[in-house]
């Protein structure tokens, strides 16, 4: 785990790198020179609020780690992260998931439990190379109807939702050959 003064030299450069100003409390000019990341760890930072669309224009971003903050939603310009391959916003207070999800045509991960998420957009099918999903934890009462068709989907996790007992069935036979927990 990284200390927070690490974490803020980080954050720094990569403020640094979309040219924006210290708003944190800290002075970008702390990171000499940034490279861009592939993977940007902010979990646990106590974030709040909208994640800021500046963030989006990092794209060479593999990996966004946004988990145990208090994120009540993420921008539409998420769907400008094309290389990104595993998204984790868990434990935050998401109340929706943007439609632009469904331009992230890479990512295999996407881990969204703890939320507070009613529904998941029907963007969610066209990610064709998911691979784990995990939207457990959420007041979730259905999945999109085409959920079956991620055909690489390996593992599902929708346990602590209020899924009816009709709905975890029609998800368990769209999904054979993956393990779905509901």
């Amino acid at each position: 785990m990284r200390s927070w003064a690490e974490a803020r030299l980080v954050l720094a450069g990569v403020l640094r790198t979309l040219g924006a100003p210290s708003e944190l409390g800290f002075g970008a000019e702390a990171c000499e020179e940034a490279a861009l990341p592939t993977r940007l760890r902010l979990s646990g930072l106590g974030l709040r609020g909208e994640l800021p669309v500046r963030l989006c224009r990092l794209t060479s971003l593999t990996e966004l780690q946004l988990a145990c903050n208090g994120l009540t939603a993420l921008p539409d310009a998420l769907g400008e992260l094309r290389g990104l391959t595993a998204l984790l916003v868990g434990r935050n207070e998401l109340v929706a998931l943007p439609e632009a999800l469904g331009r992230l045509a890479r990512l295999r991960e996407l881990q969204a439990f703890d939320n507070r998420l009613a529904a998941l957009p029907d963007a969610i099918t066209r990610l064709a190379d998911l691979t784990l999903l995990n939207v457990s934890g959420n007041q979730l009462r259905a999945l999109p109807g085409a959920v079956g068709e991620l055909a690489r989907l390996v593992v599902l996790f929708a346990v602590a939702n209020p899924l009816g007992a009709g709905e975890a069935r029609r998800v368990r036979a769209s999904l054979p050959r993956c393990l779905v927990a509901c």
